[in-house]
């Protein structure tokens, strides 16, 4: 499992579902879900972790996404992304969904964030 910087259209896409208008995704990685982790139609292919800023926030919070692909579908993994975001939630989205927080890519987009800032 290796982190990689997130490509500028990704970070937009989630980008759209932050909660305030100040807000804006500052560092952003993702990580590759293993194939064996995916549903029947390769879903989800990655996880991004993204630093979450704003005015009162500067140094960011850390929030982790599922997503598809560059297009998505996109559903907020962590309680910072369901916080922060409209994207729904993974545990509402039922299924194998509900389990994406304990994914261990989740883990590592979270934990490449500091690397990277």
């Amino acid at each position: 499992m290796a982190c990689h910087e997130a490509s500028p259209h990704l970070v937009k896409a989630i980008q759209v579902g932050l909660v305030g208008e100040d807000m804006s995704l500052g560092t952003a990685v993702v990580v590759d879900v293993a194939p064996h982790r995916r549903n029947t139609e390769g879903w989800p292919a990655l996880m991004v972790g993204a630093l979450v800023v704003a005015i009162d926030m500067p140094d960011g919070v850390p929030a982790v996404w599922a997503i598809g692909d560059e297009t998505g579908p996109i559903v907020a993994v962590d309680a910072a992304a369901r916080e922060y975001s409209t994207w729904e939630p993974a545990a509402r989205a039922g299924g194998k969904k509900a389990t994406f927080a304990g994914y261990p890519e989740a883990e590592e987009a979270r934990r490449c964030l500091p690397d990277l800032v």
